[in-house]
């Protein structure tokens, strides 16, 4: 399973560089926990077209222009809170968006999670595009002081879970 999401990952990256019109619809995001901030900081990936074409079937939007940034992002901060969550002891955190970058072909995604208190159990959901492309695939990096993983997601299994205690790394 790890040596798949990482040929994922090779593929993903490779597709930015090479063509805008990809024949796969996958995406990528870190979940790294600061213990100086003491919360998780998230970078999420998509291509571009794929979150456009999310935005043209909700509005009648026909891009994401500059000039159109901010109504995308309020757009994005709404689909982003819906469909990558965090509950930490089942119960769910509350999410901050801090903003977007566009890097050829690639939207970055930036959002954090504050920690209020120890948790046993973290379970994260990221169904973002899946409702949107069945064959969206969306992979998460966990890492933590003990914990360095990939995860795939897919429509079937939008979600993971980890039923231990894990101790939070420094920044």
């Amino acid at each position: 399973m790890i040596i798949l999401v990482k040929i994922l990952v090779i593929v993903f990256n490779s597709l930015i560089i090479i063509n805008s019109n990809h024949p796969y619809y996958i995406s990528a995001t870190q979940v790294f926990y600061s213990k100086k901030d003491n919360q998780f900081q998230c970078t999420s990936r998509f291509f571009i077209d794929d979150l456009e074409s999310l935005y043209k079937s909700k509005s009648d939007k026909n891009q994401i222009y500059k000039f159109q940034k901010d109504k995308f992002d309020i757009f994005l901060r709404e689909h982003l809170k819906e469909n990558f969550v965090i509950f930490l002891d089942d119960i769910k955190q509350n999410q901050s968006f801090i903003g977007t970058e566009f890097s050829n072909d690639v939207i970055i995604i930036y959002f954090e999670y504050q920690i209020k208190s120890n948790f046993k159990k973290i379970k994260i959901k990221n169904s973002i595009l899946m409702n949107h492309i069945n064959d969206q695939k969306n992979i998460v990096h966990l890492k933590t002081e003990n914990e360095n993983q990939s995860y795939l997601l897919t429509l079937r299994k939008p979600f993971f879970s980890i039923n231990k205690k894990l101790i939070l790394n420094e920044n």
